[in-house]
Formats: structure tokens, C-alpha cells, sequence
């Protein structure tokens, strides 16, 4: 007949390879392995709003934009992969003075960084840099510049068009 002591040890054992089986389990079942895809900007996209705020005022000038001269709801900006960008509009899509709508280059090249950083390049022209914040189907884009010596917001969005 096997000792009382005996028997207790085989069961403490059993139980300590129970413990550690059970928690190996919960180990490696508890490490999710999630397949995100990668944030991308590629794509076309329509401007939905571009608020501007300078000293504390802020004009949301897309609206406006948009009920004084509807072909502004048709301008686009498309990201290929090869890290080029280029603004469609449409012909005669001009303020008064002959300037386009959209305060940015027909035509560059960007950077998009993995800490949201958005680097827009204009082809012959200035540079603009600002924090994106990547939707499915939106972006939004903020950025700080100078305009005439003046500290400027810029908050703009955009909806996916393909």
C-alpha cells in the first residue's frame, strides 16, 4: 500500500503540471495575433472642410468655397503609391483673381511616416507638413504655418473617392 505522503506528493505534482500546462495555454492563446493592414493614404480624395483659424477666428472657407462656386465640391487630390500626389480641377475652376481654391501645388511628391507626419512637396513650390489622422473612408490633416506673420491653424479633411 502506497503512503499517505506519497500519494499527495503524485497528486501536488499532477496538479503543478496541470498549473503550468494551463498556463502555457493562456500564454499563447492570449497573444493576439491581429493582422492590421498598413495605414496608407493611396487613393483619390474630394476636400469635405478646410477651416482655417487665425488669431482665435476660425472660417470653415470650404463651405463657403462650395456655395459660391460649386465646382469646388469637384476638386481632388489623388496619392499614388509611388509617393506622388496631384490635385485635379475642373476647368475654370478659379476665384475671381484667377487662383485656384485649394491652397496646394497641382502636382508633388509626399511623405507619410508610421508616427502620422504627412510631408506634402510641391513641385516647384513650398513645402507643408502636418499630423494625419487616417480614417477607412476620411482624413484629417492639421498643420501650423505663417501667413503675413501671423500664426495660422489649418484643419482639413477629406473623403475617400475610390
Amino acid at each position: 500500500m502506497l503512503s499517505y505522503q506519497f500519494r499527495i506528493n503524485v497528486i501536488f505534482s499532477k496538479l503543478k503540471l496541470l498549473f503550468v500546462v494551463a498556463l502555457i495555454s493562456m500564454i499563447i492563446f492570449s497573444c493576439k495575433k491581429d493582422n492590421v493592414d498598413p495605414v496608407t493614404i493611396d487613393g483619390t480624395w474630394r476636400v469635405t472642410n478646410l477651416n482655417v483659424t487665425i488669431g482665435g477666428s476660425t472660417v470653415d472657407y470650404w463651405s463657403l468655397y462650395n456655395q459660391f462656386f460649386p465646382c469646388t465640391k469637384d476638386i481632388t487630390v489623388t496619392f499614388d503609391l509611388n509617393n506622388s500626389f496631384s490635385v485635379f480641377e475642373p476647368k475654370g475652376c478659379v476665384d475671381d483673381n484667377g487662383d485656384s481654391f485649394l491652397p496646394l501645388g497641382k502636382s508633388g511628391t509626399y511623405t507619410f511616416s508610421t508616427d502620422n507626419k504627412l510631408i506634402l512637396k510641391e513641385t516647384g513650390g513650398q513645402t507643408l507638413e502636418g499630423t494625419v489622422i487616417v480614417e477607412s473612408d476620411q482624413i484629417t490633416w492639421t498643420t501650423k504655418t505663417d501667413v503675413n506673420g501671423v500664426s495660422t491653424d489649418i484643419l482639413a479633411k477629406f473623403a475617400r473617392v475610390q
